[in-house]
């Protein structure tokens, strides 16, 4: 009872149902007196009248029941005109109410009332930002979270958010009534997107949303994209990730398992310790349990083999694989290890 008073009282304080309250409360009124007629000279039932009266009012008429006394018949058709003519006042109204609310979810001023488990902010482009999105529901993890847009780029929500299920909230996220309407106290993970990839004014923008999210959510996990090379100015805003422009399905991989960029920098960056090597196994067939605990005794890292007989490299080896001669056998280490 509490839920329907709660929505009505909404309903009624809407610009568009002012004064409305007292042609509901006549409608009402009117209802009565009639039902009441119907019930005690008619002598309907109390579901017959409660029919009858849905039925007329709204117009439908199916014609299965009618009164039967003249005085019946005159009160009903008093009750049409009465009853189209309000209804029609309200209903008018209700369908000015819809079309108001839905074109303010287009052009995201409409607040989330959801908890959030995936703030992005900033728009990329409606490829990347597809992309993204899309990456993440094809997991598991991610198949129903809630996942908003805060961006003060597009003027409405793009078709791909609604095939996504992406909420739009049209503003700057530096902005705390923004980030308030973003629900940002809910909020699990940010990704901060850099609009313009070749402009590093794109990182003052990306710090300044950063530092006001951090400030209202100290605990939320802020991974931002970033066009300067030099990361000082992220680290005062307290950024968890900072990663160069990439691209969608690294991000997307960031946000399900944190860490994921940090790994592939480390993979991929000459100030890592450590270097990726390849070797050639020479030797009876041997297991890739065996051949990781011989390359563990060298102080380096196995990741992975290339049997004679395949094209690519299998980089998740099962410990039971069978480990043929003349396979190669990548490895990580701090230098080049001789094996025979």
């Amino acid at each position: 009872m509490y839920f329907f008073k709660n929505i009505i009282g909404k309903i009624l304080k809407n610009s568009h149902f002012k004064g409305s309250f007292f042609l509901l409360l006549l409608f009402v009124g009117v209802s009565v007196i009639f039902a009441l007629f119907m019930i005690f000279y008619e002598e309907y039932s109390v579901v017959d009248t409660y029919y009858y009266i849905i039925t007329t009012a709204t117009t439908v008429g199916y014609g299965d029941l009618s009164p039967k006394s003249s005085a019946g018949k005159i009160l009903v058709t008093f009750y049409m005109i009465f009853s189209i003519a309000v209804l029609g006042i309200f209903l008018g109204k209700v369908a000015d109410f819809i079309i108001e609310f839905n074109t303010k979810k287009l052009k995201g001023l409409i607040a989330m009332k959801k908890d959030v488990d995936l703030l992005i902010v900033g728009y990329a482009g409606s490829e990347k930002m597809s992309e993204l999105v899309s990456e993440l529901r094809d997991d598991a993890r991610f198949k129903e979270s809630v996942i908003v847009n805060v961006n003060n780029i597009l003027d409405e929500k793009e078709a791909w958010m609604d095939e996504y299920g992406v909420s739009f909230i049209k503003g700057l996220a530096s902005d705390k009534n923004i980030l308030l309407k973003a629900n940002i106290h809910t909020v699990k993970k940010v990704l901060i997107l850099a609009n313009n990839p070749n402009k590093i004014e794109s990182d003052d923008f990306s710090t300044s949303a950063c530092a006001v999210i951090k400030r209202i959510n100290p605990a939320v996990e802020v991974i931002i994209e970033k066009v300067r090379r030099d990361g000082t100015l992220f680290d005062t805003v307290k950024a968890d990730t900072v990663v160069d422009v990439t691209t969608p399905n690294i991000l997307a991989q960031e946000i399900l398992d944190t860490g994921a960029i940090e790994l592939n920098n480390a993979i991929f960056s000459n100030e890592t310790r450590g270097t990726q090597y390849n070797f050639k196994y020479e030797g009876e067939s041997k297991t890739w349990r065996e051949i990781a605990v011989m390359v563990l005794d060298h102080e380096a890292i196995a990741e992975g083999y290339k049997n004679p007989d395949q094209k690519r490299f299998n980089l998740m080896p099962s410990l039971n694989d069978k480990i043929l001669n003349g396979a190669l056998i990548k490895y990580r280490a701090d230098k080049m290890i001789s094996f025979i």
